[in-house]
């Protein structure tokens, strides 16, 4: 057979023809793929770093996983009243558990002060309590007869006004 007697041999396009690149280098031929996916994802609750959200340092510096971003902050305006609006409300909470350990301190000194009430005089008319003697709480917490609460218009021991009120003690200890 001869050199010129070479069949040639047809092979269509895309069917895994080589391209010769040089010298014994070859590369196959791949088409390229006109439809493909394209994957997007959208974070829409980004995970932020809350220290540096809030104080703008954050201690991992740029190891942190979270991200570092301050944009979303408010106007010190609004930062300032809300602020306000908080210390307002601890200071009306702490006035309020303030005021309710003072009733709970006055009811334990009313109740305390009954044993005290018995053994003790009127600071008025310096006669011992009896049984017919009614004891009266006055405002401040001073005990004194029901004989002499009326028409009086201060303590007698703290001088303070009393406004014409007063209450009957509860508790009544027994010898």
């Amino acid at each position: 057979m001869s050199k010129n007697n070479k069949k040639a041999y047809v092979i269509p396009k895309g069917a895994g023809q080589t391209k010769n690149l040089g010298e014994g280098l070859r590369a196959k031929e791949e088409q390229i793929s006109t439809h493909f996916k394209k994957n997007t994802y959208f974070d829409y609750q980004p995970e932020l770093c809350k220290d540096y959200y809030e104080t703008g340092y954050c201690g991992y510096g740029d190891n942190c996983k979270f991200i570092h971003d301050r944009s979303l902050t408010k106007s010190s305006l609004t930062l300032e009243r809300e602020f306000d609006e908080r210390q307002k409300r601890d200071a009306e909470k702490s006035v309020q558990e303030i005021s309710k350990k003072d009733d709970v301190m006055k009811k334990q000194k009313i109740e305390d002060g009954a044993e005290e009430a018995q053994k003790k005089v009127c600071p008025k008319c310096k006669k011992e309590y009896d049984e017919e003697r009614t004891i009266m709480v006055m405002k401040c917490g001073h005990y004194i007869c029901c004989d002499c609460c009326i028409g009086t218009k201060k303590c007698p021991l703290c001088d303070k006004p009393t406004t014409g009120v007063f209450n009957k003690l509860k508790k009544r200890c027994e010898k």
